[in-house]
């Protein structure tokens, strides 16, 4: 398998070296996203006969995020032969359970092609249809290589069109696409569209401070004030169906579960707050982590001191949908070993 882009006469630090999934879930949670992959596509071309399960999922877990196709086919196919087993597909756990219409081959998934141009109107308008009567879009950006001003601006005003209808919308890839937007904007004589999907994707994904880096750029480009951060609320995604667990805790409402998503990197960050929901009395807390994306370091720790205080006074903590990188940064910065953390399917400890 290709390395992404470690000089192959450098080799990292022997630090990072000794273990590579906890030096990538470090890199991670600081945002250094472009070093995590590095590392981890080394240690895979390096040693992938002695790295664990978990170091290659990472990885997968990263290109998916970053919507790189491509890497993620040719590391799934180094990952079978040396496991003998499946790979996880390119479409995420949580994903998969989406409703079938909103997978692909499905009336409210598409996948828009590698350049984002004025041909997204129409392909976005013979969807709106079934989307409205679902409520629900899946968006596949990751095949997204050159967005032309007048593409991104047509997307961004379609997705606007959807938030404010309360259509739940899923992006697969959008963080590379958002990478690309990132270098447009930094050009000279930038045109608006960029921008203005830069900013619809970023309050998607309550990515406030980006957002706001962004409405500067576009303040200063068009000669107006910045438009205003508004957090964006929108429906839960309808879901398959799920066979009941017994020996699991039943949900009683809202309280008992919360979500937390986007980046967290800010320790006075309102979802952190989310955490103080859960009263010290209450028999279960679950924290839904699908949608989230990475949580700074200072944050973590926040994190871990209310969940920790909670599970040592005999609450059930439930980590939900929680990502491999997340998992084993937890690890690393102590997690109480009575919280629980359910494993998907696809990263099962074999005979766990």
């Amino acid at each position: 398998m290709a390395i992404p882009s470690f000089e192959r006469s450098q080799s990292p630090p022997a630090r990072l070296r000794e273990n590579p999934a906890q030096a990538a879930a470090l890199l991670d949670a600081e945002g250094r996203e472009d070093r995590a992959v590095e590392l981890l596509s080394l240690a895979v071309a390096t040693d992938a006969a002695h790295l664990g399960p978990e170091a290659w999922h990472m990885l997968f877990e990263l290109f998916r995020f970053r919507g790189m196709a491509r890497e993620f086919r040719g590391l799934a196919t180094s990952f079978e032969a040396v496991f003998l087993r499946p790979a996880p597909p390119w479409i995420g756990p949580v994903a998969r359970r989406l409703a079938a219409d909103l997978l692909p081959g499905g009336a409210c998934f598409l996948e828009l092609p590698e350049a984002l141009d004025q041909g997204v109107d129409a392909a976005l308008e013979q969807l709106s249809g079934a989307v409205q009567g679902l409520g629900a879009l899946h968006l596949d950006l990751s095949q997204i290589r050159q967005a032309h001003p007048e593409g991104a601006a047509g997307l961004a005003r379609h997705l606007r069109g959807f938030m404010s209808r309360s259509v739940a919308i899923r992006l697969t890839g959008w963080e590379t696409l958002a990478t690309r937007l990132e270098a447009a904007i930094a050009r000279p004589r930038v045109a608006p569209g960029p921008c203005a999907l830069l900013l619809t994707l970023y309050q998607l994904h309550g990515r406030r401070a980006d957002f706001e880096r962004v409405a500067l750029i576009e303040a200063l480009l068009a000669g107006n004030e910045p438009p205003a951060w508004e957090p964006t609320l929108l429906p839960v995604f309808p879901l398959r169906p799920i066979g009941e667990q017994r020996q699991e805790p039943r949900y009683l409402g809202r309280p008992d579960q919360i979500s937390l998503r986007g980046v967290i990197a800010l320790p006075a960050d309102e979802q952190l707050d989310l955490l103080e929901t859960f009263e010290d009395s209450h028999p279960w807390a679950n924290i839904d982590l699908s949608g989230l994306r990475r949580m700074d370091l200072t944050c973590t720790r926040r994190f871990l001191d209310r969940v920790n205080g909670l599970a040592q006074r005999g609450t059930t903590v439930r980590l939900l949908n929680c990502t491999q990188l997340f998992r084993t940064l937890l690890s690393t910065r102590g997690l109480h070993p009575v919280v629980v953390v359910p494993w998907p399917p696809e990263m099962k400890p074999v005979g766990g």
